[in-house]
């Protein structure tokens, strides 16, 4: 028996989902009575622990203003170490549907200028998919057209099926419908609904950190989440590209073959060249030239696996 780590990270649960920063973490015995320890997260999510793995069961409970994270959540102190726990937080910072069917879309509209000018219309037109939702009791999804306004300062909100699909037309669009998909999510921001970018990139099966045989070869294909939540490889709407580079930090360790590529699920080669250990990065680049422009710039999270070259 001896002291262990054990590091929980909270995360929310947006679309592209981001660290929790003030999450107070409360540990106790397994008897949800006897307070042990606690600390609160910091910006990256995490509150670390040292626990005795003598006692088999700890509680966990968790407190921040406007959060909502179930609990009590029990944890079991067994190997590996340290021990990784993911908490998943909703923050109630956006408009939500309490629809559990429903997404809520939300945002403003405003000219060139950034004023909310005239009171704005946007259509959208569902293009008959789901047709059905298999619910209790099930909801037959007639085919009408839906037509919302935003108000004097151009803030606009409504619910929409989570998993359909719709033809949306709005202000200076109009001869350029977008087809815009709804993630399975209580609320998405009006932007990541209409024009999403790429967000965060993970491996499709390996699970990091990685192993190759000295002089051996691993292919990995990396996947690009949209900022509205929903994978590149399963989105149903015209994004088809999101363009990559994928770098060493030291290729005399682990090369790679095919280093710059321009759509998720392309297969990259990683090859062991020498006995070691780098990182290989997978970050996005020239975005701009497939996607809609932010302004700032949309921060997308890069992937950095840890690559181990062994005999």
């Amino acid at each position: 028996m001896a002291l262990q780590t054990v590091n929980v990270y909270v995360e929310d649960n947006q679309p592209v989902p981001q660290p929790v920063e003030g999450v107070t973490v409360r540990v106790f015995m397994a008897d949800d009575a006897t307070l042990v320890t606690e600390a609160s997260t910091d910006p990256t999510g995490l509150a670390s622990f040292t626990l005795d793995d003598v006692n088999p069961t700890y509680i966990l409970r968790f407190y921040k203003f406007s959060t909502a994270i179930p609990q009590p959540q029990s944890i079991t102190m067994a190997a590996p170490w340290p021990l990784e726990i993911d908490v998943v937080a909703q923050v109630f910072e956006r408009p939500t549907s309490p629809d559990p069917l429903m997404c809520r879309v939300s945002g403003y509209l405003r000219d060139q200028y950034g004023n909310p000018g005239d009171v704005r219309r946007l259509r959208a037109r569902p293009v008959r998919d789901p047709t059905i939702i298999q619910e209790d009791p099930p909801n037959f999804i007639v085919e009408a057209g839906y037509e919302v306004q935003s108000t004097e300062d151009g803030f606009i909100q409504f619910d929409l099926f989570r998993g359909s699909i719709h033809d949306v037309r709005i202000p200076g669009w109009e001869d350029e419908p977008i087809l815009a998909e709804v993630p399975d999510s209580a609320w998405i921001d009006i932007t990541d609904f209409l024009l999403p970018v790429p967000a965060m990139i993970e491996l499709e099966t390996e699970v990091p950190p990685l192993t190759i045989p000295l002089e051996g070869s691993l292919t990995v294909i990396p996947l690009a989440k949209l900022s509205n939540g929903i994978w590149l490889a399963d989105n149903r709407m015209e994004y088809t590209k999101a363009p990559m580079t994928v770098a060493s930090d030291d290729p005399a360790i682990v090369a790679v073959s095919g280093g710059d590529i321009v759509s998720s699920g392309e297969g990259v080669l990683l090859q062991g060249l020498s006995l070691g250990v780098t990182n290989v990065t997978f970050s996005f680049t020239n975005v701009n030239r497939y996607y809609a422009t932010r302004v700032p710039p949309y921060l997308a999270q890069d992937l950095v696996v840890q690559v181990f070259v062994v005999v």
